[in-house]
Formats: C-alpha cells, sequence, structure tokens
C-alpha cells in the first residue's frame, strides 16, 4: 500500500474490518491493529484469487480491463487522493463486501435505530449464524441449495412478527476438502421476546443499540467475509461462482428494506467526508 494513503477511523470502518480484515487475517494479526498491512494482506490474497481464477477463464475477469479494474479496486477505511473505480463484484471481492455488504446494513441500522427512537419503541435485535455442509464427492447440485437458501429465508420471516430483517449468504469450497460450506447469516428486528429458540440457529438477542459502536459490533459480526473463496481451488471457485448467480449476496425486508439506501458516497454530511472517501 503507498505510504501517501491515510488511514480514517470511525464506527462504520471499525464494522467493515471487523467483517473483512478479521475473517481474512490471523488473529493475533489482527489484534496488532495495524491496519495497513492487513489491508496489504487481503491485496495480496485477492489478486492472487484473482489470477488464478483468470487462468481457469472465469467470465468476469477474463477480459483485460476488467481484471485490472478488479486487482485495483480501491480499499476501504482508507482516504486516497486518486479516484478509482470500484470492481463491483461483492460476491468475492472483499473490498466491494465491505462497501455494499457491511457498510450498508451498518447505515441501514443506524436510521433504523433513530426511527424506533422517534416512536419511543424498544426494538429486540437477533443475529443468527446457520452453518451446513455439503460432500461434493458424488456432484452436487448447486441450484438446489440456492432453492434452499429462499426458502429457509422466507420461513423464518413468517415465523415471527417481524419489523425487519436480513440475510447475507455465502457458499464456500472448502479447501483440501471435497465439500461446500453454506452458512447464513442475518439479523431480524422484532418488538417480541428473544426469538432464540423459535430459530434454532447459533444466536444472539439484545435490544438495537443507539450507540454506534455496538452498531458496528453487531454489524462487522454478522456480515464476515467469506475467506474461503480467496484460497480454494480456482477451478472449484469458479464452478461455483458460475452455478449461484441467482443467489443473493444480500436481502432485505421490513423497515431495512424501505428505508432509502444510505450509501456512504451520497452522503452530504461533511462529518462523514472521510466515510465516503473510504467507501
Amino acid at each position: 500500500m503507498p505510504p501517501a494513503v491515510k488511514v480514517t477511523h470511525g464506527h462504520v470502518q471499525n464494522a467493515m474490518r471487523r467483517a473483512v480484515l478479521g475473517s481474512i487475517v490471523s488473529r493475533p494479526t489482527f489484534e496488532t491493529g495495524n491496519i495497513k498491512q492487513m489491508l496489504a494482506i487481503a491485496r495480496r490474497e485477492w489478486v492472487q484469487c484473482l489470477t488464478d481464477l483468470r487462468a481457469v477463464e472465469w467470465g468476469p475477469v477474463s477480459r483485460g480491463s476488467n481484471f485490472t479494474y478488479a486487482k485495483s479496486c480501491p480499499p476501504f477505511g482508507v482516504s486516497i487522493k486518486q479516484k478509482r473505480r470500484c470492481c463491483n463484484r461483492d460476491r468475492i471481492c472483499p473490498f466491494c463486501w465491505a462497501r455494499n455488504v457491511t457498510a450498508e446494513l451498518f447505515f441501514r441500522l443506524e436510521r433504523a435505530s433513530k426511527i424506533f427512537k422517534i416512536e419511543k419503541k424498544e426494538m429486540w435485535v437477533t443475529m443468527f449464524v446457520y452453518s451446513r455442509t455439503f460432500s461434493t464427492e458424488k456432484g452436487l447440485d448447486l441450484n438446489k441449495i440456492v432453492k434452499l437458501i429462499k426458502e429457509d429465508r422466507n420461513r423464518e420471516i413468517k415465523q415471527f412478527r417481524s419489523h425487519g430483517a436480513f440475510f447475507t449468504h455465502s457458499i464456500e469450497p472448502i479447501p483440501g476438502k471435497k465439500a461446500l460450506a453454506f452458512r447464513r447469516r442475518g439479523i431480524i428486528l422484532t418488538e417480541d421476546e428473544p426469538v432464540i429458540r423459535k430459530l434454532g440457529h447459533t444466536t444472539m438477542d439484545c435490544c438495537l443499540p443507539e450507540n454506534r459502536a455496538a452498531l458496528a459490533h453487531i454489524t462487522g459480526s454478522v456480515t464476515r467475509y467469506p475467506a474461503h473463496l480467496l484460497r480454494a481451488e480456482a477451478s472449484r471457485v469458479k464452478t461455483m461462482l458460475d452455478n449461484t448467480t441467482k443467489c443473493r449476496v444480500r436481502a432485505f425486508s421490513g423497515v431495512l428494506r424501505s428505508i432509502l439506501p444510505a450509501k456512504p458516497n451520497r452522503r452530504k454530511n461533511p462529518n462523514h467526508e472521510d466515510t465516503r472517501r473510504s467507501c
């Protein structure tokens, strides 16, 4: 990373670093707090992943210009003078994942928290993680997994009265094993008592906080980047990406969907200038 790059700090930046860098680098490295070093590690793994995908002729990066844009995708959480074009491959790009998944959820939650405060409603946020492993030794129809994702998501929302929900899904080839890891993470907003037993997944319940630091912690935890995509065999990653194009990376419902996208680059508040540049 160029020495002229200036690291920016804020709650949304902390959420993005927790979600992406905390998933890519080792825990001891993450705890050092050396952000430039961690971004350099993420960049190195991302470029190597792109090079391998180009070698197996993955369509989106097979052309020279697309490969260059993806390789040069700007980092997050830093202030850069030179404007760069984002590759918008948020299904696999760690930098676009941070901007389009983590940051967007943070700003939507922040706005929802203000709305509920005005309406004097106490809102519960239930965070859940669901994991399942599929063996690929005898072949596997990835379209069935995509269908399973949609059915499970709709079933969970209908189980209780929710004011809003967010889901993110990832299907990752497990390095060194003939298997795929399917993970679904999400949060559900409800006025009812905690719905831990209804979901049956690994969950955590708490009141929707007004504190932005607590919002950043929740957002970073629920939008963990699928780091196995960077390290698995390129041919397996290519097959997975080509067969899951109908699977959305993220999905919003209820109040989280009706709230207008509060993307950092559209904010006019001068207090968010560094966020706009970093995202």
